[in-house]
């Protein structure tokens, strides 16, 4: 009677650890393998009062050793046996899918941060024009003769000094010539520069060739030419004169900007060396222009334009400058998407630290 009472006691047990599924899955878990309490809280994902709860209604069906590992007792390897195939899934598919589950939920919050940061860094970093101020030697109303006369010879060199100040002026620039050497001035605004906006200032020089220069004249020509006479009814002959002229050379070499070597000595002692390139304006080929040179102090920026072609180069040129004022115009966005980020990141940090400090406690 005693042993029929025992039996009963035990499949009661077994039957009522069973009905839920943590337990069912504890159970096999611990049928591969001993594990902590720690080890058991973090593969199922729930509170510790919740494995508390079902590890005590667990009962006889498991041990817990002095080393702080929970195994199966031979009531639970019963119990394990007794699930056999009944499970309406399988233990594999069932704890593969609960794998994917705790992967996707680490790896879905990290890819939201590193999206987050991606569009932070954008923010903060993008960058527009607002305003572009322009000015050239051609806006000038005096003197007259605005274009300045570039003629240089093979192997010699053209000087021409650009004077940067600050301030402003009636037209934004003066004129004057000093011993010989082409000297203009610019007048700029002071350059600013803040956290979400700054300006830049650029100077250049654009050229055109003067292709009268390589027109040639050709001698006039007489020719005999036949016509029909309307109230003779018969074939005249008369004499015309014909004049022309035309290029010596072909205009594309001529117009060939990469002889001129240019070097430019700025206020702070840097010089650059470079050459002027053919800009196509307006599908021109007569035209060409020097790289843009960043103003970074005022001063005289000295331009050297040694001709290393094999012709004489004639034309004209002209000095530009050019004022732009840059803005941020989402970067406190940016901010507010990395305190955001750093916030999240800050917040699971704590989270998993109270939660493992909270089971190694217990």
């Amino acid at each position: 009677m005693a042993e029929d009472n025992i039996e009963e006691e035990t499949y009661s047990l077994i039957f009522t650890s069973l009905k839920h599924p943590i337990r069912r899955r504890i159970l096999r878990m611990l049928a591969d393998k001993p594990l902590t309490y720690s080890e058991i809280l973090e593969t199922l994902n729930i509170d510790s009062g919740h494995l508390s709860y079902h590890l005590e209604n667990l009962g006889d069906l498991t041990v817990h050793s002095n080393n702080g590992q929970y195994q199966l007792s031979s009531f639970g390897e019963a119990a394990v046996k007794l699930m056999g195939g009944v499970e309406e899934q399988s233990p594999v598919s069932s704890h593969r899918r609960f794998k994917l589950r705790r992967l996707f939920a680490k790896v879905y919050p990290v890819i939201l941060v590193l999206a987050l940061i991606g569009a932070s860094c954008h923010l903060v970093t993008y960058a527009t024009v607002v305003s572009t101020d322009a000015n050239s030697t051609e806006n000038l109303l005096f003197p007259r003769q605005y274009n300045i006369p570039f003629n240089v010879s093979v192997g010699e060199t053209f000087e021409i000094d650009v004077t940067i100040k600050q301030g402003t002026s009636l037209y934004g620039h003066g004129f004057v010539v000093h011993e010989g050497v082409q000297e203009w001035t610019f007048s700029i605004p002071q350059l600013e520069s803040t956290i979400t906006g700054w300006d830049e200032a650029t100077i250049w020089l654009d050229s055109i060739v003067n292709f009268t220069t390589i027109l040639i004249s050709y001698n006039d020509q007489v020719l005999p030419v036949t016509v029909w006479n309307e109230t003779t009814q018969t074939n005249e002959t008369i004499t015309i004169t014909v004049q022309g002229s035309g290029l010596s050379v072909n205009p594309f070499d001529e117009s060939d900007p990469s002889s001129l070597e240019l070097k430019i000595f700025t206020p702070e002692g840097t010089v650059l060396t470079e050459t002027f390139y053919r800009t196509r304006y307006m599908n021109r080929i007569d035209t060409s222009m020097s790289p843009p040179v960043a103003i970074t102090q005022t001063g005289t920026y000295t331009f050297k334009i040694t001709n290393r072609g094999s012709r004489d180069w004639n034309g004209l040129l002209t000095a530009n400058l050019q004022v732009q004022h840059f803005e941020k115009p989402f970067f406190y966005w940016g901010i507010v998407g990395f305190a955001i980020a750093l916030g999240y990141v800050g917040l699971v940090t704590a989270t998993a630290y109270k939660t493992r400090h909270s089971v190694e406690k217990k």
